[in-house]
């Protein structure tokens, strides 16, 4: 009843381009409450336990054509914005024969397969940009013993 009124709801909302009476003669009653609660169900999100300054290894799904495979990518975290709860941006900053690159994760995006926690780092602060314009032994964070 009220499952059903929501799929009404969405019906008109979502602009389907058919009457109503079009759509209750080809899904039978238990099919609409299926879309329904689909439709309404809350996705679960991961939430990752990292702060700025862990080296994280973040595994990345990759399309190439018809075939999907996962990439790591191991760094730094520099930055974490976005405040709400399980939405956040972080941005992982790698070094490699003196080439610094830095990639953009949004955390509750389906390309991301995973995050792994290396080492946890010390720092005093919330964005640790200061290491784009240090090179080499200087871009070194201090880490903590034991996990």
């Amino acid at each position: 009843s009220t499952r059903f009124a929501a799929l009404i709801l969405m019906a008109k909302h979502q602009s389907w381009g058919f009457e109503w009476g079009f759509i209750s003669k080809i899904f039978t009653m238990q099919h609409s409450i299926q879309m329904a609660e689909r439709a309404f169900q809350k996705r679960e999100r991961v939430l990752y336990d990292f702060k700025v300054g862990d080296t994280i290894c973040v595994d990345v799904r990759i399309q190439e054509k018809n075939k999907e495979r996962i990439q790591q990518f191991q760094g730094v975290v520099i930055k974490i914005a976005g405040h709400r709860e399980g939405v956040r941006n972080v941005t992982v900053r790698k070094t490699k024969n003196q080439i610094a690159v830095e990639r953009i994760f949004p955390m509750p995006s389906a390309m991301i397969a995973g995050v792994e926690v290396k080492q946890r780092g010390i720092v005093r602060q919330s964005r640790i940009l200061y290491l784009r314009g240090e090179r080499g032994s200087r871009t070194r964070i201090k880490h903590r013993i034991g996990v």
